[in-house]
């Protein structure tokens, strides 16, 4: 993983937050940020939503720079970010904000949200198909400097990305599950593509907060 992730879920009854639950994660959505200033980042978006979008009706689950990731919602909660009301963008697609804080960098965050997102697609169970542009939900320009190519990164070249980095994940899934028992590989497979576990040695003992993660994602799926 070449980013470092990190989770600072907002809470409930901020105008920023639609407070409904997603039924089934449908799409991944693909945006751009608005800032330009190198000071600009992940951290910095997610502060921003964590506090209510400056009372805006404006939110995301993931934001992501050259070296973070930044969780603002659960995958299982439904965010304003498509432009499409009560569409499928809004209460069925996962919204990934890029950030543009540093043009010299760019590259190294569509990287990183490249191999997030195809985490997300393992997890969901989604294909290529379901990796969309915000631009796909309501006309806007976004996001803007992949659907342009001005920084020298075209949606064409990101998409390539996300299919390299699904394809390592999935191969890294394959010689996992090459390793467990007979008896437990089926279950074993589920549990790799819906997120609950993310062990490559199946037969290793469990830490606590490995067991407390499990019991988490199970029950919360």
């Amino acid at each position: 993983m070449a980013y470092t992730f990190h989770q600072n879920l907002c809470p409930p009854g901020l105008a920023n937050n639609p407070n409904r639950a997603i039924n089934r994660v449908k799409y991944i959505t693909v945006h751009t940020t608005s800032g330009y200033k190198l000071d600009s980042d992940a951290e910095n978006h997610a502060n921003f939503l964590y506090t209510g979008s400056g009372g805006h009706k404006t939110s995301w689950h993931y934001t992501v720079d050259a070296e973070n990731v930044w969780q603002s919602f659960e995958d299982t909660r439904a965010c304003w970010h498509a432009g499409d009301g009560e569409g499928d963008g809004n209460m069925s697609s996962l919204g990934v904000k890029i950030c543009v804080n540093d043009r010299h960098r760019f590259s190294e965050a569509c990287g990183n949200a490249a191999e997030l997102i195809a985490g997300l697609m393992v997890r969901h169970n989604l294909d290529m198909d379901r990796v969309v542009q915000h631009n796909f939900w309501n006309g806007k320009e976004c996001p803007k400097e992949l659907r342009t190519g001005e920084w020298d990164v075209t949606w064409s070249d990101f998409m390539s990305y996300v299919n390299t980095a699904q394809t390592f994940l999935l191969d890294t899934l394959g010689e996992e599950a090459d390793n467990v028992s007979d008896w437990a590989s089926e279950a074993w497979e589920w549990g790799l593509k819906r997120g609950v576990i993310d062990s490559s040695d199946p037969h290793g003992y469990m830490s606590k907060e490995a067991v407390i993660a499990l019991m988490y994602k199970v029950l919360s799926n």
